[in-house]
């Protein structure tokens, strides 16, 4: 009884560790498609950098084989400029203080590849190891500067516009500020403009009555060059004895001299004189005479 105990045991023992193996087997195969078929480059990497094994998309994104790649250090596929910051990293990720960054690769024609890189700690054969996922983000770099140079544009616009909306609102206030002007000068225009044609209407008065005036003063002085003339005829034949007729300021005036109207040493009238007279008298007597003035 002891040894079929000890027989069915060890059966039971042997089954076990062969599903067990079994197990790790069907693990081993999941991880291996996982990782052969990933579209991202995947490493295992040693401690100390040291490349253990590579999928074909870290193959392909060093241009690179299996056996190339294999056995290189990380620093050997990292531009110049960056193997210091991602060496002091890696001793990061060894200590797991670290477990994502953004950096740079490098193929093997000497090509910077912008990448990001997800690190994990896994044990490798038996071995503490490293597996890292370096993703190709160059076309989402492509897109970040393509934004960022649209943001940088868009803050060029806004601060164009801006400054367009500040001056279009100071040339409204100067606008303003010039209608404003121009109202209270259209104000002052009208005022002397109504002042104007008030002195207007005054002048055209005054025109009027200086019209008037003009056209009296005229009509008078027709009248008194007429009666002027008349007298002259009337006594034309007399001037030679001291008859003289003249004309001032619109008034006709007749001097007669003594010899005219008295003979020497006499006070009786002349014919001649009264002759004189009555002429003068019937010119008169068709003409309107008052106090001095002829209308």
């Amino acid at each position: 009884l002891q040894i079929l105990n000890f027989v069915s045991g060890n059966i039971a023992f042997n089954i076990q560790r062969k599903w067990a193996d079994e197990e790790i087997k069907q693990s081993e195969n999941r991880f291996r498609d996982l990782f052969e078929g990933s579209p991202d480059a995947v490493f295992v990497e040693s401690l100390d950098g040291t490349v253990l094994d590579a999928n074909p998309a870290a193959c392909d994104m060093h241009g690179m084989s299996y056996d190339q790649l294999v056995g290189k250090n990380f620093l050997e596929l990292l531009p110049a400029g960056y193997r210091k910051e991602v060496s002091d990293n890696y001793k990061n990720f060894v200590k797991d203080k670290l477990n994502l960054i953004e950096s740079y690769s490098q193929d093997k024609s000497g090509k910077s590849i912008p990448v990001e890189i997800k690190v994990n700690k896994i044990d490798y054969r038996g071995e503490p190891a490293v597996l890292l996922h370096v993703r190709d983000i160059s076309e989402r770099k492509k897109a970040e500067e393509q934004l960022a140079k649209s943001y940088e544009q868009l803050r060029h616009l806004s601060a164009h516009l801006q400054k367009a909306k500040e001056d279009l609102q100071v040339k409204e206030d100067a606008l303003k500020e010039l209608e404003k002007s121009l109202n209270l000068k259209k104000k002052n225009l009208d005022e002397l403009t109504a002042q104007l044609d008030a002195k207007d209407s005054i002048l055209n008065a005054k025109n009027k009555k200086l019209i008037e005036l003009q056209n009296v003063l005229s009509r008078k002085d027709s009248a008194a060059k007429a009666l002027r003339d008349k007298v002259n005829d009337a006594l034309l034949g007399f001037k030679k004895d001291g008859l003289d007729v003249e004309m001032k300021n619109g008034k006709v005036y007749v001097s007669l001299q003594e010899k005219l109207l008295f003979q020497s040493g006499k006070w009786d009238i002349d014919p001649k004189g009264q002759k004189a007279l009555k002429n003068l008298a019937k010119v008169l007597e068709k003409n309107l005479i008052s106090k001095g003035r002829i209308f």
